[in-house]
This record gives C-alpha cells, structure tokens and sequence, in this order.
C-alpha cells in the first residue's frame, strides 16, 4: 500500500514537472523518463506484424545467435516504422522480448539516440541543432521562430499531425551553421528521410515550413544562394585548377618493399648513395626541395665510379633482391 502511495506521488510530481516551462536547452528530443499515457503505457498490446516479423528474422540472421542484443538498434527502427514514426514502451518491450534482454537494456537505447522518438510526431519532425557552433550561429532564433510560427511547445504536434518541433544533437554540419534537419514521415513511416537544411535565418526556415506545408519540396543543402555545399560564399579564391607538380624524380622500390638503396649517407643538404644493382656506381641527390621516399627530390647527380664522399657502412649484411627492370624513376 505504501509503495503504491509512493509510486502515485512520484508520478504527481512528475507530471507536475512536465508542466514546468522547458529550459532554453535539453538533451533529448524528449523527456529522459517514461510517464504512462493513455496511448503509451505498458498494459497496451504490441507486436510486429506478420510482414515485419519476416524482416525481424532477416536482421536477427546477421547476428550470432549469442548476441541477438546487438538488434536492438534495427529492431527499434523497424518498430517506429511500424508505428507512424514513434516508439511507444510497449513496442520496446516487444523489442527486448526478441532479442531476449531485460526492458531496460532496451529502454537504454531508445533514450540514447534522438532519433528514436519516444512520443508522437508530426509527418514532418523539425530537429534543431542545438550544439555550440549552431548555437553561436543563432539556432535558438531558428527554434524560437519554428515554435512561434507553429503555435507550439518543443515535442508537440500541430492540431493537424503535419509538425512538430525536437533538438538533436551535432549533426556534422558546423561549417554552415545554423542548421535543422527534417524528418520527412509524409511518405509513410516505412519511406522516411532526413534532408538536412543549412545557413539558416528565422526567415527562411519559416519559408521552409510554408512550402512543406503545400507539399513541395524546398531543396535541402545550404540555403545561402552565394554558396555552393559548403564552400566558401562567393566561390573559391584559391585551387581554381589541377596542381601542378614540381619537375621532378622520386627514388622508390615498389617491388615487394625492398629497399633501393645499398648504403647511403646523409651529408645535409645532399644524400650520397649507391645502389643494389649498380655497386660500382654512386649517386648524389641533392635536397633543396625533398627528401627520399617522401617527397620529390629535384635532380641526381651521377658521380661514377668515384665517390667524392664517404659512404657509410651497408645497413644490411646481405643484399635484397631487386627486380631487373629496378631503376630510379621519374615518375612524379
């Protein structure tokens, strides 16, 4: 009786707390916390249907059947799909059944990942940016604009189930921050995606709901018309063309990764070797613009069979074998 008391007064106080306004950030898309509802609760009836229950033995048999858990993340995808885009308890528990683990290993996944979306949304989900760089660019103007235009709290659906409103986390769009990305369910939930829409303004991304609102499609990438993906605005001011390298030679050995050289000696700014092939004969390379094996190296000089410096004993008791057709070559 107590307990239940308890369990009661937590939910009150709960409740209450969700009524509270929302900090200007949040980490999720939604509450961290489950709270039962009429039609979220885990008394409701939930299974995959018989089509899905096919698929959910195709994705099982990539796995070991000692790790069946490493589903989860498909299987609660498969499971949102099948339910309009959101995730209710129950379908997580159908999903841990599966995969046979206990709810909460489940429930761990489902409130990790913004992409999981624990309660109804709209055909089209609007996720805000809300890390730093975003956020300096002005992604809380971006969110303020959308709730205000929608007539609705972060996580609430419009009156007419086109919209809603979420934050998700760095989206890997920084350098034309600000950015939203939206969740495009108007094709049913089994044919969604997620189009990214970039260098925003307040202004725009109302421009955006308009037309998503008539059906059209407004073109995702950036929205700045004086940039293209995310180059610079006005188009590059440098690398115009294909680079030119230097004139050139490189001393390499492609042949099994045996090394050209016999011995040679680092006498700055010049290398002086001899070759495996060609004992008899010495190489002096000078190193103005390069080095060997790494970078170009500008020119040799063939200095015969008289070295004018001293080479420093071989760093192999025994020579490597070299193909016959092994030489120094000119290629960049």
């Amino acid at each position: 009786m107590l307990a239940r008391l308890a369990a009661t007064r937590l939910l009150e106080i709960r409740q209450a707390l969700r009524l509270t306004p929302q900090a200007s950030r949040s980490l999720s898309t939604a509450l961290n916390y489950h709270i039962d509802t009429a039609d979220n609760n885990p008394d409701l009836t939930w299974e995959f249907s018989a089509a899905n229950k096919e698929k959910v033995k195709e994705i099982l048999s990539h796995y070991p059947s000692n790790y069946k858990q490493s589903a989860v993340i498909p299987l609660l995808d498969l499971a949102q799909q099948q339910h309009g885009g959101w995730l209710p308890v129950s379908a997580m528990n159908a999903v841990a059944k599966v995969i046979e683990v206990a709810p909460i290993r489940v429930y761990e996944v489902a409130t990790f990942y913004s992409m999981f979306n624990r309660s109804p949304v709209g055909k089209y989900h609007l996720l805000v940016c809300g890390t730093t760089p975003c956020m300096i660019r002005g992604s809380r103007e971006i969110e303020d604009a959308l709730l205000k235009h929608l007539g609705v709290k972060r996580n609430e659906v419009t009156k007419d189930g086109l919209f809603s409103v979420g934050e998700m986390e760095c989206m890997g769009c920084c350098v034309n921050a600000p950015m939203i990305t939206v969740a495009d369910y108007s094709n049913g939930s089994e044919g969604y995606t997620y189009n990214y829409y970039e260098d925003l303004s307040p202004k725009r991304v109302v421009e955006i709901v308009e037309m998503l609102r008539k059906g059209e499609k407004p073109p995702h990438g950036t929205q700045n018309p004086k940039r293209i993906r995310c180059g610079p605005e006005g188009g590059n001011t440098t690398l115009h063309g294909e680079p030119k390298p230097p004139p050139s030679v490189r001393i390499f050995s492609h042949w099994n990764q045996s090394p050209l050289f016999q011995d040679f000696c680092l006498c700055s700014p010049q290398v002086h070797m001899r070759t495996w092939d060609k004992p008899d004969k010495h190489f002096l390379i000078p190193l103005e613009d390069g080095c060997i094996g790494s970078r170009p190296i500008s020119k040799i000089v063939d200095l015969g069979t008289s070295p004018t410096r001293k080479v420093l004993p071989s760093f192999s008791t025994s020579p490597p074998l070299i193909p016959k057709e092994e030489s120094i070559s000119s290629e960049p």
